[in-house]
């Protein structure tokens, strides 16, 4: 606790970081995400200099023959399965993966380590080709290196003038690179496996410094105290004189706080906190993804619970958290939103509504039973988002393809070639909006000037084949 203390003195005002903090608390659901922000995320506000001191350190992404063995999907993420698989062993030359390898110190410079090199067919005994390692040829297209007489180990030259009283002419090797090499400064460890450092983080936090704290001196303080300012001199407290001899003290700013980058960085994580509280709110759900994903949040709130204070790994990696939480939600809102949704089926029909612009563009994208795509102009962003924006589009797939596109706000039943559906269509699909609820009569009464052809003739034929069902508003 005292440590804590000292640490805190370099702040005048914490009181009121921790009032802006107890706000974003009260927002979140989970009483153990209201501590989290309490306790850790409080110390690295107010000790927000450890952050800047600290390098940050990040997973690495695991590598192969072919570099990244994750290979990028357009509708976001890595996916693993694209990935080229590894070069079976019976495709590989005699000397692959012997050692030494190609590109090790120790290999030959002439075979690369193989301890054999290519010869010419036409010729028997002619040119040598150095780096055997990129080619795959048979057996009978090699000899033994005449370098390395088939050892695949690096033959040094032999020492000629002042250097022939050494025995060895690898030592002097030796010597001369260790006095070429730089000599580090300080004690550099190396990062765990999977994980590198990196220093980009710092403008970051550097910025969030400035934002939020000034440097406060009694001597230059004003002498009139104004709201959300520092203190004059004449009301500072008497340990700060004492404590400002040793080290900077600051003044933190509490005015317009939710405006800056770090605050709105804490509100998408207390969304994210919320966001996971709905998911372990499922745990007694029936299906097996939700049961999952319940267990994932509960084990997510048990690290926040027992994370030690000082945990700027764990502290870093929360907030990351968050981060890709608020951008996967303002660019990919369909992994959070149950977007496009199944409305009705009948026979081979289906109806999807799609309400996100993304969603639109993506379905309108696909592929048809004859393999090319539809006439639509949601195909492109503008008119996706356009189209969007007033209301929800209504796709009709026949057999997993696509078949109709609807827009109730526009008056539009399109079929693939983009043109206004004729009757036989509208009472092909007429049983899809057999629900008067959610579909009722008035809504495929057209309101454009011209067009809107095929949402009157689902009109037509959906009141056909209500009164032959039975169905009643």
């Amino acid at each position: 606790m005292l440590v804590n203390l000292l640490l805190e003195l370099n702040v005048l005002n914490v009181q009121d970081i921790d009032t802006e903090l107890k706000k974003l608390a009260a927002y979140v659901e989970d009483p153990r995400a209201q501590k989290w922000l309490m306790r850790v995320a409080r110390n690295f506000i107010i000790n927000i200099d450890q952050l800047l001191k600290q390098p940050y350190r990040a997973k690495a992404e695991p590598r192969g023959h072919f570099g990244s063995k994750y290979y990028y999907q357009p509708s976001g993420g890595f996916d693993p399965k694209q990935a080229p698989a590894e070069i079976p062993p019976e495709a590989k030359s005699k000397w692959w993966g012997e050692q030494p390898m190609a590109g090790d110190p120790g290999a030959c410079q002439t075979c690369g380590g193989s301890g054999y090199v290519l010869w010419s067919p036409a010729t028997e005994g002619g040119p040598e080709e150095p780096h055997p390692w990129t080619r795959h040829d048979p057996e009978e297209h090699r000899k033994r290196c005449p370098t390395c007489k088939g050892t695949g180990k690096r033959v040094y030259q032999k020492p000629t003038g002042r250097e022939g009283f050494f025995p060895e002419s690898k030592m002097i090797f030796e010597i001369r690179r260790k006095q070429a090499a730089p000599a580090p400064e300080g004690v550099i460890e190396p990062d765990p496996t999977g994980v590198y450092t990196s220093g980009l983080h710092a403008p970051i936090v550097q910025k969030h410094i400035d934002q939020n704290f000034r440097p406060y001196k009694t001597k230059t303080a004003p002498k009139r105290g104004l709201f959300g300012g520092p203190p004059p001199a004449s009301k500072a407290e008497p340990w700060v004189k004492e404590r400002e001899a040793e080290q900077e003290l600051h003044h933190f700013d509490p005015i317009q706080v939710r405006r800056r980058e770090l605050w709105i960085n804490l509100e998408n994580l207390a969304n994210y906190f919320n966001w996971k509280s709905s998911l372990l709110a499922k745990k007694d759900s029936e299906k097996p993804e939700e049961q999952n994903r319940a267990k994932n949040a509960e084990l997510f709130f048990r690290q926040l619970e027992t994370m030690s204070t000082a945990d700027i790994d764990g502290f870093r990696d929360i907030m990351r958290q968050g981060q890709d939480y608020a951008y996967d939600v303002e660019n990919r809102p369909w992994m959070y939103m149950a977007d496009p949704k199944l409305i009705s089926e009948y026979q081979n029909l289906k109806l999807i509504r799609a309400t996100l612009w993304q969603t639109v563009y993506h379905l309108s994208n696909r592929k048809t039973a004859n393999g090319d795509e539809p006439s639509w102009c949601t195909n492109g962003e503008t008119h996706a988002k356009s189209y969007s924006k007033d209301g929800p589009l209504y796709f009709v797939d026949k057999n997993g393809y696509p078949y109709v596109l609807l827009h109730f706000e526009s008056s539009q039943a399109k079929d693939l070639a983009d043109s206004e559906i004729g009757p036989a269509v509208a009472k092909e699909i007429a049983p899809l909006f057999a629900d008067p609820k959610r579909f009722p009569i008035e809504k495929f009464a057209s309101t454009r000037s011209y067009g809107g052809g095929g949402i009157k003739n689902i009109g037509t034929a959906l009141q056909a084949y209500r009164a032959q069902a039975g169905i009643h508003a």
